[in-house]
């Protein structure tokens, strides 16, 4: 049976289901700091209202709550950490809904429970402030909706707007839909890694993905996102332990957030020299399949008709900071999130189409692989290291320019009483800072926590 929840981190999605523009994709995700008199109620008796229509409903939320350590506690899984029959919101959990479920400014206070806060969200790039409203009430109203679903026996996330199957805790099938029940053929069927180096600077040696060991250690599955976590190693053999490599997971409804923490027992230099790095999918149903990519000049490449472009590229692929795959109804961007980690890391496109018949584990005419190429990982340090990878997707029609400006550009929040005492939910203490950024522009997970106004 599917497990309910919302889709956070590792693909954003939109299909052929229309939205309202941009802005409606994003997470609103707010620590409890920053709810000020709703701190040490039970998260059980808190509801959130969006003005829908002519009349005020429940719209999905969640709360998540947050270690000492800045990490999730997940309840589920083999490494669960079983949560108390009654959990309090405390200043470092998150509170997080979807900006599409806000609505208009209510203007009928005495309808709202007493001691309400307003959430408001206003649009840098000049859409309308939406708004929602918060409360902890004894019988709190709540909504049926959810997001997204997840089953960690089939290895399968699923919403309205596609399908991803995973396959060792790595991302194996993806699928565009249009609806969750929709039968639709893969895209994309199978990840391949391939990490090339020269240890002592002698002997050539090379890992694949078979060389990955993984294991999901715990998941929360609620009506906003699912979050993952996932211990990784790497079997490198001659002796040489593998560094620890923990992932987090964020499926949203309509993006992906993929964060990997490494942690190097040894300066990589000292080992291995030349390291690069591919990971690409491999494509199987490419009629209308079209490419993109950062810097690109020209019109998108249909993939299926462009043999010989594709060839170019193998032999000089260009820097890329993000990669649009997309067809007639949809569109899905990739991208690195620029950390301290991937700075010297060196990113470029990576192409190869081939007739099926010369391929293994393929049907149809024509398939290819896309994906990065990368090299520079030498210059890491001893200790640990992040990295992020974000994907998005879209209506076609909307393009990979503009929603890296919705990425580089914070939606604020201000968030006020409407009822009671005349004291402000917050101090200027709690206000947020929000790392705005795009693909490739300091676009860290931490950017989602939203900066509140103050008066």
């Amino acid at each position: 049976m599917l497990t309910r929840g919302a889709f956070t981190l590792a693909i954003l999605l939109q299909a052929s289901v229309a939205i309202g523009g941009l802005r409606t994709w994003k997470p609103v995700v707010l620590q409890g700091s920053q709810l000020r008199s709703l701190l040490g109620q039970r998260e059980d008796h808190l509801e959130v209202l969006a003005f829908h229509g002519d009349r005020l409903e429940p719209i999905p939320f969640q709360v998540d709550d947050v270690l000492p350590d800045g990490r999730f506690a997940l309840p589920s899984g083999p490494h669960a950490m079983h949560e108390n029959e009654v959990e309090f919101l405390g200043p470092d959990d998150q509170v997080v809904l979807m900006v599409s479920d806000l609505g208009p400014r209510t203007t009928n206070d005495d309808a709202l429970p007493p001691q309400t806060l307003e959430i408001a969200v206003h649009d840098s790039l000049g859409g309308a402030t939406r708004y929602a409203y918060i409360a902890a009430v004894a019988s709190p109203l709540r909504s049926t909706m959810n997001y997204v679903d997840y089953d960690p026996e089939l290895g399968l996330v699923k919403s309205d707007h596609y399908r991803l199957e995973l396959k060792n805790e790595l991302p194996d099938g993806f699928a565009f839909l249009g609806r969750r029940d929709q039968i639709s053929p893969d895209i994309a069927r199978g990840l391949e890694v391939l990490v090339q180096a020269r240890l002592f600077g002698l002997f050539r040696i090379h890992f694949s993905e078979h060389s990955i060991g993984s294991e999901l250690r715990a998941y929360k599955a609620l009506p906003i996102r699912v979050i993952r976590r996932i211990r990784h190693w790497v079997k490198l053999g001659v002796g040489i332990g593998s560094p620890g490599i923990t992932r987090e997971d964020l499926f949203y409804r309509d993006y992906i957030d993929e964060s990997l923490e490494l942690n190097l027992p040894w300066v990589p230099s000292l080992l291995f020299h030349d390291i690069t790095a591919r990971a690409d999918m491999r494509l199987t149903n490419l009629p209308d399949l079209r490419l993109q990519w950062a810097g690109m000049q020209g019109p998108p490449l249909r993939i299926n008709e462009s043999t010989e472009t594709c060839r170019d590229l193998v032999r000089r692929p260009p820097d890329v900071s993000w990669i649009l795959l997309g067809t007639q109804e949809a569109e899905v961007v990739g991208s690195f999130a620029l950390t301290p980690a991937t700075a010297v890391i060196k990113k470029q496109l990576y192409c190869r189409k081939e007739p099926a018949t010369e391929r293994r584990d393929f049907s149809g005419t024509w398939d290819a692989e896309i994906g990065y190429l990368t090299s520079g990982w030498e210059g890491w340090s001893k200790g640990n290291h992040s990295i992020e990878f974000l994907v998005v997707c879209m209506l076609s029609g909307d393009n990979a320019g503009s929603i890296r400006q919705d990425l580089g550009i914070p939606s604020p929040v201000e968030i006020r009483p409407t009822l009671g005492s005349d004291k402000p939910a917050f101090e200027e203490s709690d206000v947020g800072v929000m790392n705005a950024g795009g693909f490739g522009q300091h676009f860290l997970r931490q950017s989602l926590l939203q900066p509140v106004l103050p008066d």
